[in-house]
């Protein structure tokens, strides 16, 4: 329960050069970590902190793209 509130409660900046959501985001591509818990390099502190402490394996990040420009992104856990 208490994996499921940190998730609900976690953010996604983009205003940094850093992290998974802001390479999918500003790349228009997917991008796929397999395996949470040996990802260290490249990732916010809020990304590290969610893959740290939840039971998530693996993650796929696809950017929403409306008119050729980002509007989003959509986790799959």
């Amino acid at each position: 329960k208490e994996e499921l509130e940190n998730l609900k409660l976690s953010s996604t900046e983009l205003d940094s050069d850093k992290g998974a959501h802001n390479f999918a985001y500003k790349s228009k591509k997917p991008f796929y970590i397999p395996d949470t818990h040996k990802r260290k390099s490249g990732l916010t502190e809020n990304e590290f902190y969610i893959f740290k402490t939840t039971k998530l394996e693996s993650l796929l990040i696809l950017p929403l793209i409306l008119q050729n420009k980002p509007i989003g992104f959509l986790d799959l856990y």
